[in-house]
């Protein structure tokens, strides 16, 4: 299994799996549990940023990461006070 992930790795110029990581869960935090998704993909994002040997594409993944995550708890803590303030 760790020689696939390698082999996926290489093949596919990822040098940075926790950027990648990172920028996915952003995306699955705009449709689940976006509290959840938006923490944990700013972690990773900033993990990834202090990773040293990390390319150009992989620092823009993990920034994108990072902003996206921010995006999803805003907007999530928006779209709660919005209802709790509607329905109340």
């Amino acid at each position: 299994m760790n020689g696939a992930i390698k082999k996926y790795m290489r093949e596919n110029n990822i040098q940075s799996p926790m950027a990648l990581i990172g920028f996915i869960t952003s995306i699955l935090g705009f449709f689940v549990i976006p509290y959840f998704f938006g923490a944990v993909s700013i972690v990773l994002g900033v993990l990834a940023l202090q990773q040293v040997k990390i390319n150009k594409k992989g620092k823009t993944q993990a920034t994108i990461a990072v902003i996206l995550g921010i995006i999803d708890i805003i907007g999530s803590a928006f779209v709660q006070g919005f209802l709790l303030s509607y329905f109340s």
